[in-house]
């Protein structure tokens, strides 16, 4: 097989390449793009301001705004002031956003248990685990 020849980076990009292409291809009759589902998944319920949505989701902040726009126009999010911070903006999802990203979630949910069909319960917390431990170093790299 090809990929064990790969290099460690090597594989992690055709994963990313991977991971978007099923997604695209998973969300297509959404209408909203990979960016903006991930956007949407990325707020917690209580909000989010957005310096921290802009480094959490790895966007600029004038990205970040413009797919905002797009969202408050589809009325998945709104844009409040700040009640911590009267400068900044709080952004949240609408009821209908909340109701796509437990879609989205869902869906998601499907296409793990799909790619795990196949394998036994050992391989399966093996993979779980090691995707945990990869999460971790991914987002201290983030940090560094």
């Amino acid at each position: 097989m090809y990929i064990t020849n790969m290099e460690f980076g090597e594989l992690l990009n055709q994963l990313l390449i991977d991971l978007q292409s099923l997604f695209r291809k998973s969300f297509k009759k959404s209408k909203i793009t990979l960016s903006q589902i991930t956007l949407i998944t990325s707020i917690p319920l209580r909000g989010l301001d957005m310096t921290s949505l802009s480094k959490k989701i790895g966007v600029d902040n004038s990205t970040l705004t413009r797919l905002i726009d797009l969202l408050v126009k589809k009325e998945l999010l709104v844009r409040i002031n700040n009640p911590k911070d009267g400068r900044s903006k709080l952004i949240l999802l609408t009821t209908k956003g909340v109701s796509f990203k437990r879609e989205v979630e869902s869906k998601i949910d499907k296409i793990g248990k799909e790619i795990h069909t196949n394998n036994n319960l050992d391989k399966y917390d093996q993979s779980k685990d090691f995707l945990n431990a990869l999460h971790w170093e991914i987002n201290k790299a983030k940090l560094k």
